[in-house]
């Protein structure tokens, strides 16, 4: 699940050359195309907040609200440190590992 500005992270992120030993340029480029064709796109326009201590990441608990998910999937402190958010759970990689693990 994607909005433009939360996709348009990951596009700057992966970006950097901390990834080149990993993926080169063309296959992350690709690897963007093809989860860009496959996301759900949504708009998160119609709500604004401030949760977090870094402005810059509301966008995805503004998704997150929006999409009426119920986790968050990070390793951003700023985001891990508002768990949990109402009903949205804030998890780092590990812990949504853990519970898919003992939902099994």
């Amino acid at each position: 699940m994607f909005s433009a500005p939360t996709f348009g992270e990951l596009e700057t992120r992966l970006s950097r050359p901390k990834f080149d030993p990993y993926l080169t340029l063309e296959e992350r480029q690709s690897l963007l195309q093809d989860m860009a064709s496959c996301a759900r796109w949504c708009e998160t326009e119609a709500l604004t907040g401030t949760w977090c201590r870094d402005p810059d990441d509301n966008k995805f608990i503004a998704l997150a609200l929006t999409e009426n998910v119920t986790r968050l999937v990070t390793g951003d402190a700023d985001l891990l440190c508002l768990d949990p958010l109402g009903e949205l759970r804030i998890l780092t990689p590990a812990q949504a590992l853990e519970e898919l693990m003992l939902a099994d």
